[in-house]
């Protein structure tokens, strides 16, 4: 299962933890190195199409697995980023 985690949380951890005992380098690279997921927001992927409705923006997710309607900032395991 994967973990969101938070990077700056880990990263004062680190410090709390390995004061002294690592160079400061060491500790960005870990940071750097941690793993991350990449989230595709609704309003940044192929699969929605933005159906303004004169109040605010709507998408409307060809998917259907959310249901017709997403808000912009909604995501799914199913998004996939749109070329810029």
């Amino acid at each position: 299962m994967s973990r969101y985690i938070d990077a700056d949380a880990l990263l004062k951890a680190v410090e709390r933890y390995f004061t002294g005992a690592l160079t400061a380098s060491e500790r960005e690279k870990i940071l750097a190195d941690a793993p991350s997921i990449d989230i595709v927001r609704c309003k940044e992927c192929i699969h929605c199409a933005d159906d303004w409705n004169g109040n605010q923006p709507m998408f409307t997710c060809e998917l259907g697995r959310c249901g017709e309607s997403v808000q912009p900032n909604d995501f799914c395991s199913y998004g996939e980023r749109r070329e810029p």
